[in-house]
């Protein structure tokens, strides 16, 4: 099977896995990482921000299932 894109790969993962969370590569996460904070310290309401804070309260709730 050939993966042409990220949006194949993504299908993928998620036919084939339980895919809890997508966290995108944005700069504000780079940002905090030069400043010495998270991004979820940095910029609380960002949507990588928001996605950590989903993800990390889905694992503290031992609940792993993507509600849509």
């Amino acid at each position: 099977m050939k993966l042409n894109d990220n949006t194949e790969i993504l299908q993928m993962l998620k036919k084939e896995y339980n895919v809890i969370g997508i966290i995108k590569k944005l700069a504000v996460a780079k940002k905090g990482i030069y400043d010495g904070l998270s991004v979820v310290e940095q910029s609380p309401t960002s949507e990588i921000a928001t996605e950590y804070i989903s993800i990390s309260n889905m694992i503290i709730n031992d609940h792993y299932e993507r509600e849509v």
